[in-house]
């Protein structure tokens, strides 16, 4: 994975966003879930206590999605505040601007993914996609028709309750009726206990829906824990993003029930290559500034 660093000058925005787009080594093909054929930019946004760069497991979240066939980059944009609409009209913003910088102008399907509050965001807009395609012409389009189609959501370590008032349920996913969704959650998250998740959960209208639970893991889905919990919350996110950009209405091997501890089997005969730690450059050795002007 390559990674640079660009400033887009977005409509409305008070400052240049700052942007990493990170787009795959060159492969002969990975073996995992995604068709070359139908290429795909995601969009992933981070989460409120993190920006694009670091944090909330961003470089990992974006390795994943660019080891995927038919990935073109995963756009990171740098979000500032705690508004999830005007984070909204950011992420609408630096789409727009993808499409001319990133694509030669062609149209692409489009994967939104976000971590916590990023997951909030990411939500509202495929809420506002889906009202607008049912026929609410004054819902906010997630994607601009001329930009591509919004294709599917993940959403990671979605905060079900406010970190302060565990009280108070999020409701954006309940505007989720139509777009493919995948969640994936720790279920030792103080943010997404069992009780307050299978509510929201159940509110997502969509029937293309499928929910991963990463058994003892926090808000950082146990990415950061031990070798064996950071293995099963890979497995995890590789299970969702089989379900996401696969098309299947099931994960292989695994139910979607709520509650359930899905895992999804490994494509047989594929063998996941690993390099070690001297081999992999550091993120920010691989990033080159530049400056994209609109």
């Amino acid at each position: 994975m390559h990674t640079r660093e660009v400033a887009l000058c977005v409509q409305g925005a008070k400052a240049a966003v700052h942007v990493l787009v990170s787009t795959p080594a060159p492969t002969r093909g990975s073996g995992k879930v995604g068709n070359p054929q139908e290429p795909f930019v995601a969009l992933l946004l981070h989460g409120a206590g993190c920006d694009g760069a670091s944090g909330g497991n961003m470089d990992a979240y974006a390795a994943a999605l660019c080891a995927r066939g038919g990935c073109v980059a995963v756009v990171r944009p740098h979000m500032r505040g705690t508004s999830v609409p005007a984070r909204a009209r950011t992420a609408r913003g630096v789409l727009a601007l993808a499409r001319t910088k990133l694509l030669g102008g062609k149209r692409a399907r489009y994967v939104l993914a976000g971590h916590s509050m990023g997951a909030r965001v990411a939500a509202a807009l495929v809420a506002a996609h889906d009202a607008r395609t049912a026929g609410d012409d004054a819902a906010e389009e997630a994607v601009p028709q001329h930009v591509g189609e919004l294709s599917a959501a993940l959403l990671l370590s979605f905060p079900a309750t406010n970190g302060k008032d565990l009280s108070k349920v999020r409701t954006e996913p309940a505007g989720i009726t139509r777009t493919r969704t995948a969640f994936v959650r720790g279920t030792a998250d103080a943010m997404a206990s069992d009780a307050k998740f299978d509510g929201l959960y159940a509110s997502v209208r969509t029937p293309h829906k499928v929910r991963l639970d990463v058994p003892g893991g926090g808000h950082d889905l146990g990415m950061k824990g031990d070798p064996r919990a950071k293995c099963l919350a890979e497995a995890k996110l590789e299970a969702a993003l089989d379900f996401v950009l696969g098309g299947g209405e099931e994960l292989r091997g695994a139910p979607t029930a709520i509650g359930a501890a899905t895992h999804a089997a490994k494509p047989t005969g594929t063998k996941r290559a690993r390099s070690s730690p001297s081999a992999r450059p550091s993120v920010a050795a691989k990033r080159s500034k530049s400056k994209w002007d609109e």
